[in-house]
């Protein structure tokens, strides 16, 4: 991390004992030379007496290799969309300068997917169309690398990076660079072709140059999109998932559709409609983060978790299906049934002993559906298969209940998105629920959604230990103290889904006030008593002193926020004793005073201290920045502290 700068540098060490000097030092003049987004920029080359060091842009994404190797092989449209890039970022290299500049190991380790985005990295073999071919050695990767580039009296040129590019398709549809290996059925031969032209031992029947291959493959997505609006379409499909019981894998089941429906050409999208943390948990076992649609992207398949009311995102657009999991939650699966059209699908356990629990979920399938004349309902039972099939024929023998309900037996897979024997079943349950006009067919192919690591939040959502105490406090009145301290309980308890409490520590009403807007109007309130309430999951204390504090921190809550008001002396203790502490500024020039006053006391300049400001000029903030030596960071603007959006848990991610 650059301090000053507050931004991520990618430093490449390499020691003085293995590395020979002229070529690390050729990558650092190659990369000067190039100007482009998807090429990451050099700041310095620096050295000390045991290494060298390479200083350059931070990439913040995963290597193409690491996306295969977790997902499998992409979709042919997914593979074109990501070759153009490459073809757009080898024919800049090849034109950047007078003489063209090979790259000579391109490979998926070196290219780095950075929100949908690619980049190219690893400039080491990297040189002048010239200096290529009079270089004593040649270097390459197995299964990328030309022909010519084993032979050092072979001539280099821009078909040499033309090879590698068809073997970067192959591996992104085969997940290999092993020319055995074979390719799936479901491409087109147009592809493929593409393929062998890149590849082809004889450098005069490759295609002449990467603009080219990037006409080729954009002829070929032209193609694929207008064969695709001439098919029959499948129109938008919500599907909702609810559980008998909790265990009956109502979750489980939702994923492995999901997956089955990417892995066959749908664009599907799991949302989690329940409390059980099932994608957040994944995310964060994995180390993912989610995009600027709170969409993670896992195991091939588009998951986003449950967010709470305050969280405002983007709604994710292009998905065929969308797969809606409510769990247990009946009530608010009913309520959708009733706002719009979906089909419904059940999961439930037919052992013995679960009959009270089977009559009452199709008794509330029925209530649910009452009305509806279009869409489906199925009901999937796991178990084992016997003693679910024995079930299942007396109740369809006995019970007029499940007349116009498809019944299956799940087979039993540990991991939904590993599926094997499996597709079967999968085919047959999506066959039943999308008849009526929307048949299944598994030779369908349209544009997958992009599978991208999705920067976004470094450690959101990750729970830390213990209760902490966030302390914010201000320079003077109105600098926003209380607004920040909305937008941070908002925050924790809608985008981390922490049990959060927020303090009135100063004598403002604000919390009052508050209180009786919302009783006044339309905001629903819970847990409310004489000295606290409730609003989207925030507890608000509105009597801010050392008992309360005390109650709080017995283990209720895992984040307090205490809106101290001004900094003034009889609350700096308290601020003090605060795990975070916040001190808000206002930058306009006669609000500056007050500021400026603190940062030149001594204990106004103490390490840990969080300076923000939401008003004021840039200049103002940056002179004071070097005046003081001190980070003063730019609250994001906000209207509805009620209403957190991507950027504002951004920003929180990067602060608290």
């Amino acid at each position: 991390m650059h301090i000053g700068l507050e931004e991520y540098r990618a430093i490449k060490r390499i020691s003085k004992r293995d590395a020979d000097y002229d070529t690390f030092r050729r990558e650092a003049l190659v990369l000067k030379e190039l100007r482009h987004p998807g090429i990451p920029m050099i700041y310095d080359l620096e050295e000390d007496s045991e290494f060298f060091y390479l200083i350059e842009e931070y990439l913040e994404g995963y290597s193409l290799y690491a996306l295969i190797a977790n997902q499998g092989p992409i979709q042919e449209a997914e593979a074109v969309r990501y070759g153009m890039q490459v073809c757009g970022l080898v024919a800049y290299m090849h034109s950047a300068c007078e003489l063209p500049i090979l790259h000579l190991d391109l490979q998926p380790n070196n290219l780095i997917i950075c929100n949908g985005t690619v980049k190219l990295i690893d400039f080491d073999h990297a040189a002048g169309c010239r200096w290529a071919n009079i270089a004593p050695k040649r270097f390459g990767t197995v299964g990328c690398a030309a022909p010519e580039q084993y032979a050092s009296d072979r001539m280099l040129d821009q078909r040499t990076d033309i090879y590698a590019i068809g073997a970067v398709l192959r591996f992104m549809t085969a997940g290999t660079l092993r020319e055995e290996a074979g390719q799936s059925a479901a491409l087109s031969e147009v592809f493929e072709r593409i393929i062998r032209k890149c590849m082809d031992s004889n450098m005069e029947k490759r295609y002449a140059s990467a603009g080219e291959v990037e006409d080729a493959l954009q002829a070929l997505c032209t193609r694929k999109l207008t064969e695709e609006k001439e098919q029959k379409t499948i129109p938008s499909h919500i599907l909702l998932v609810t559980g008998m019981k909790a265990g009956t894998g109502t979750t489980h089941l939702a994923f492995g559709l999901v997956c089955f429906l990417n892995k066959n050409g749908y664009r599907a999208l799991y949302e989690e409609h329940n409390a059980s943390r099932a994608v957040d948990t994944m995310a964060r076992r994995a180390g993912m983060r989610p995009d600027r649609f709170g969409i993670y992207t896992m195991n091939g398949c588009c998951l986003k978790p449950w967010y709470g009311p305050a969280v405002k995102l983007d709604e994710g657009t292009g998905f065929d299906i969308i797969v809606k999991d409510y769990g247990t939650d009946w009530q608010q699966a009913e309520l959708e049934l009733k706002a719009g059209k979906a089909d419904l699908l059940g999961t439930g356990s037919a052992s013995a002993w679960d009959g009270r629990y089977i009559r009452q979920y199709i008794s509330w399938m029925n209530q649910a559906w009452a009305g509806r004349c279009d869409g489906n309902r199925v009901l999937v039972f796991r178990g084992t298969r016997t003693i679910c099939q024995k079930e299942l024929k007396a109740m369809t023998s006995s019970d007029k209940a499940l007349k116009g309900i498809k019944l299956f037996v799940s087979p039993e897979y540990e991991n939904p998105f590993r599926q094997k024997r499996e597709e079967a079943f999968f085919q047959s349950l999506w066959s039943a629920i999308a008849v009526s006009g929307r048949r299944w067919n598994r030779k369908r192919l349209s544009k997958i959604m992009g599978f991208s690591k999705r920067n976004h939040f470094k450690h959101s959502r990750q729970p830390a230990k213990g209760c902490r105490v966030v302390g914010i406090t201000g320079t003077g009145r109105g600098t926003g103290v209380t607004h920040l301290s909305v937008l941070a309980a908002n925050y924790m308890a809608s985008a981390l889904q922490r049990r959060t409490a927020v303090i009135e520590w100063n004598d403002h009403g604000a919390w009052k006030t508050m209180k009786d807007i919302c009783q006044a109007g339309s905001v629903k309130q819970a847990d409310s008593a004489d000295y606290r309430y409730k609003i989207f999951g925030v507890t608000y204390y509105m009597q801010g002193d050392p008992s309360i504090l005390a109650s709080c921190l017995g283990g209720i809550y895992d984040e307090i926020i205490i809106d101290f008001g001004e900094l003034r002396p009889s609350i700096r203790a308290e601020w003090l004793r605060c795990e975070v502490k916040i001190v808000m500024a206002a930058l306009s020039e006669w609000k500056l005073e007050a500021f400026l006053e603190l940062l030149s006391e001594e204990e106004g300049r103490r390490a840990g201290w969080i300076y923000t400001a939401a008003f004021g000029s840039e200049d103002t903030r940056k002179q004071i920045e070097r005046q003081f030596g001190i980070s003063l960071v730019r609250v994001p603007l906000s209207v509805d502290a009620f209403s957190v959006d991507y950027k504002t848990m951004q920003w929180f991610e990067r602060i608290l």
